[in-house]
């Protein structure tokens, strides 16, 4: 049966929990450890797959990006159609970092996945606009919070208030 990403996931946390019961109770846990090694298989199998495919539908959008500057009379076809494609591998990417497991490395012979941070940047929550200090307000054509000097003062040590916080979002490169 072939199964997802998620599905595989959610049948290691089982095994995982059916080993841990079994330990307790003192069985023989050889059959479980064996159907765990399965699964770590077939999640290696499936997620090496996904980055292959991600890197085979970058490569195809680049060569319709190529494509595109020597055929000017279909460049916004094939444009759109490029767009299409690396939106497609985009979301496959993101759905395998939402399976990997707190920055969990993947190697392989035919892919790798390493972590990156971008630039962190401050973020206002919700609701809480108001309680925003004078210092920190623009005045343009409407209001506006400078979440540069948000990030700014909360970057200082012992800095915390309860109206911003510091986002730090991460992402995967697949090689």
């Amino acid at each position: 049966m072939l199964m997802k990403l998620y599905e595989i996931n959610d049948e290691l946390m089982s095994i995982l929990n059916e080993h841990n019961d079994a330990v307790a109770a003192g069985e023989d846990t050889k059959v479980i450890e064996a159907r765990w090694n399965e699964m770590c298989i077939d999640r290696t199998l499936k997620i090496e797959g996904s980055c292959c495919y991600v890197k085979s539908k970058l490569a195809e959008a680049a060569v319709i990006d190529a494509i595109a500057k020597v055929h000017i009379d279909e460049a916004k076809n094939l444009t759109d159609r490029a767009n299409a494609i690396k939106n497609e591998a985009e979301g496959t990417r993101k759905y395998i970092q939402s399976q990997l497991q707190d920055k969990e490395k993947f190697k392989s012979p035919r892919a790798q996945i390493s972590w990156g941070a971008s630039r962190t940047t401050a973020k206002i929550r919700p609701g809480f606009e108001h309680l925003v200090p004078d210092d920190f307000i623009e005045i343009e054509y409407k209001h506006k919070t400078n979440l540069d000097k948000v990030k700014e003062f909360l970057e200082k040590p012992e800095t915390s208030v309860e109206w911003a916080y510091l986002n730090k979002s991460v992402f995967i490169n697949i090689k």
